[in-house]
């Protein structure tokens, strides 16, 4: 049996990260199409929700969505590439 709450607030966190792409214009047309296309699960989209609200440039985003990685895996690509941004700040910085 679906449990339909659970599927409604799927589909709600679902079309609030679209939403959300669509309506930014940081983020190029190219990245919309791949997070549209449905090839990713609602924990992969959470992920680059994630990666787009920590500040992960269109390159480093496209990088991730292509490598098609579990929602798992994708947390871990994140969290260093947040890392490595900090690292990159901080060396300007310097």
């Amino acid at each position: 049996p679906v449990n339909k709450e659970k599927l409604y607030f799927s589909l709600y966190s679902l079309s609030g990260l679209l939403l959300k792409v669509f309506l930014s214009k940081k983020y190029n047309d190219s990245l919309v199409r791949k997070l549209s296309a449905g090839e990713l699960t609602v924990a992969q989209l959470k992920q680059i929700n994630r990666a787009i609200k920590s500040g992960l440039s269109d390159k480093q985003l496209n990088s991730i969505i292509n490598s098609k990685k579990d929602a798992s895996r994708m947390s871990v690509i994140i969290d260093i590439a947040i890392n490595v941004n900090k690292m990159n700040q901080k060396e300007v910085k310097c």
